[in-house]
């Protein structure tokens, strides 16, 4: 009978590592396609750009080698190409320095270094999307616990998206806390590498099913990703009893 489970055990083991890859190529082959679209939606607008703003980036001491602009509906993102000639920039004001062209409100992108180092530089700007989110959270304990289970995040991402996620680690107190801490952290380096939230969140579900100790719980994942461009929102719910959002 041992034997039996152990078998049933690895070879359900084995499907869902299998099934973990072929989600990480699937989504790869969705990025590849996306880079195809997006060279589509680019064009070179350096001359126009260095025509207006040539005289305001000299006197910062910075160059303007290339400007490329990225456009998909009320999309807009310029990624620009400096030469500092070794001098310390501010990015912050690089932005408020070409803010307006294009008839756009220019902003840095999330993830920009505030600091602009060395002689060559490539800084990502995008234009605000038009609206704002505010993000509140509270959080209560299980009757004679010090410390909640439920773990949360909210990431602002580039190209106006923001995601927002819950974590219920199973059971309560400290493992819960860690658990659905660790779900919550892995969540946050896929959405940085690139994953959408559905496909980071699905990892993230089968990497912890995937884990090497047995003892390890699963955890239930609530993830919604906004677009603030497309104005648009997606939640994707796993694991755990159903959720519901209010309007």
């Amino acid at each position: 009978m041992r034997e039996e489970l152990e078998s049933r055990f690895w070879k359900r083991q084995l499907a869902e590592s299998r099934q973990a890859v072929a989600e990480q190529y699937l989504e790869l082959s969705r990025r590849m396609e996306d880079w195809k679209q997006e060279l589509a939606c680019t064009q070179d607008v350096t001359a126009e750009w260095r025509k207006k703003r040539k005289g305001i980036l000299r006197t910062m001491g910075l160059e303007l080698y290339q400007v490329l602009l990225f456009q998909q509906g009320r999309q807009k993102e310029v990624c620009m190409t400096i030469r500092t000639e070794g001098r310390l920039v501010n990015s912050r004001e690089l932005a408020e320095a070409v803010d307006g062209l294009g008839g756009v409100h220019w902003h840095l992108t999330p993830g920009e270094p505030a600091i602009l180092t060395g002689k060559m530089h490539q800084v990502l700007l995008e234009a605000e999307p038009g609206l704002t989110m505010h993000f509140g959270v509270t959080r209560q304990t299980r009757h004679g616990e010090a410390i909640s289970g439920d773990g949360f995040t909210q990431q602002r991402l580039p190209r106006g998206r923001i995601v927002m996620a819950l974590c219920d680690g199973m059971g309560s107190g400290p493992v819960a806390f860690r658990e659905s801490g660790e779900a919550l952290e892995l969540l946050e380096h896929l959405l940085d590498a690139g994953y959408s939230a559905e496909s980071a969140a699905r990892l993230v579900h089968t990497s912890l099913l995937l884990g090497e100790s047995r003892e390890r719980h699963p955890v239930a994942l609530d993830v919604c990703e906004l677009d603030l461009y497309q104005r648009t929102g997606h939640l994707t719910k796993l694991g755990g009893v159903c959720s519901f959002l209010k309007r």
